[in-house]
């Protein structure tokens, strides 16, 4: 009989698999590295660490690592001037660098906004017993229980919720999930109310990717909309977590007053949605304009697209289709992209014309996010340990 002590236990143990971490795993390892290949003293630091700024996102390490707490460490000892920190925060931001940030003056209230994880499982948990993912401790460290206490571990006081698909669990598994984290709101995502009026929609014959991307765009419109947040996050769990000032850092806040919303990016890619914020401007009528226009737009082009015109080839679950005949279907022109450059050009007052490289957030993205443009995961463990 599967029991909640076991799944604590068992967790205990996975998280201690892999034994101890070499050196080359280790940020010290690579800060050391930094300080060798960049003579502080020497009339070309800047430039030298202009390069590292530049190599870091992708995943290179040949002169080793500038990590955030390095980084002011340099600025207080004078060993970079305040003009030369300035101009290299503003080269990372213009390189994707996701380590370097600019503080922001404006306070962020924690009750002003809400991170949103989620994990919608393709098919119905056989095994009733256990949580979330049945009884498989390994799954459900990978995409439960690691991201939330990433998040968590970073400091944020806001709503932190888990969004799932009730109709793959049962009740016993939601309530030994919620035990093992009280201070998390569980949310199932069949009681926004689109999908209570739409259940087709999120069918469990329709194929996961679009559950997926539907799913992100209904948890950032409930959010602003019925949960009444000014900013709402969402994030797939690989994507490294961040603390309150870098996810609310000047360039993020100037981006979102522009725009209304931002996407993660790494390595150039553009319109990622593994990472996104909605800002609700009330200023500029985003709460309005996303009443009038979303989720129901959202939701009336993917059914043309993905629906109404290719009901019999793709919608079907193990129709002959493949990832990448889902994703030329419908982005980027998809309907959640489509609204938001809507809301862009409603608040400019001129067509949305960005690259997203220079548009987007500078995040730390693995491979499964981003294909041959992420991170391998030893990279992102390297990269999330300089991190403020």
């Amino acid at each position: 009989m599967f029991s909640f002590n076991d799944v604590k236990t068992e967790i205990v143990y996975v998280r201690q698999m892999g034994g101890g971490v070499n050196d080359t795993k280790k940020i010290d390892y690579y800060v050391n590295l930094f300080n060798k290949s960049c003579n502080q003293d020497g009339p070309n630091f800047v430039s030298c660490i202009k390069s590292v700024i530049d190599q870091n996102p992708r995943g290179l390490f040949y002169n080793g690592i500038l990590s955030y707490d390095r980084f002011n460490e340099l600025i207080r000892n004078n060993k970079i001037s305040g003009v030369e920190a300035e101009e290299l925060i503003d080269y990372g931001y213009e390189n994707e660098n996701p380590i370097l940030f600019r503080k922001s003056d404006r306070v962020i209230l924690d009750n002003e906004y809400s991170i949103n994880l989620f994990y919608i499982n393709k098919d119905k948990i056989a095994n009733e017993d256990g949580y979330l993912f049945g009884t498989n401790l390994e799954k459900f460290k990978n995409f439960v229980s690691d991201p939330i206490n990433d998040w968590i571990n970073k400091g944020h006081k806001s709503e932190i919720n888990f969004w799932y698909d009730g109709k793959t669990v049962n009740e016993n598994q939601i309530r030994n999930t919620k035990k093992m984290f009280p201070d998390v709101n569980f949310k199932d995502i069949r009681m926004i109310p689109f999908v209570i009026k739409n259940p087709e929609m999120m069918d469990l014959g329709v194929l996961i990717y679009y559950r997926v991307d539907l799913a992100k765009a209904l948890i950032l419109d409930f959010e602003i909309r019925y949960n009444n947040k000014k900013y709402a996050i969402v994030s797939d769990g690989d994507v490294a977590a961040i603390i309150k000032d870098q996810l609310f850092d000047e360039n993020t806040l100037e981006k979102l007053d522009n725009l209304g919303f931002i996407y993660g990016t790494s390595g150039g890619a553009d319109e990622e949605n593994s990472f996104m914020i909605l800002y609700n401007n009330p200023n500029k009528s985003v709460s309005k304009f996303l009443n009038e226009t979303l989720p129901q737009n959202v939701v009336d082009r993917h059914r043309t697209y993905v629906i109404d015109k290719s009901k019999k080839h793709f919608i079907i679950k193990n129709g002959n289709v493949g990832d990448q005949d889902i994703f030329n279907l419908y982005s980027p022109n998809n309907g959640f992209k489509v609204i938001l450059k809507q809301i862009a050009k409603e608040i400019t007052g001129k067509r949305y014309r960005c690259k997203f490289d220079l548009c987007g957030k500078n995040m730390i993205f693995p491979k499964s996010s981003f294909g041959s443009l992420g991170l391998t995961q030893d990279n992102v463990d390297i990269l999330k340990q300089a991190l403020a």
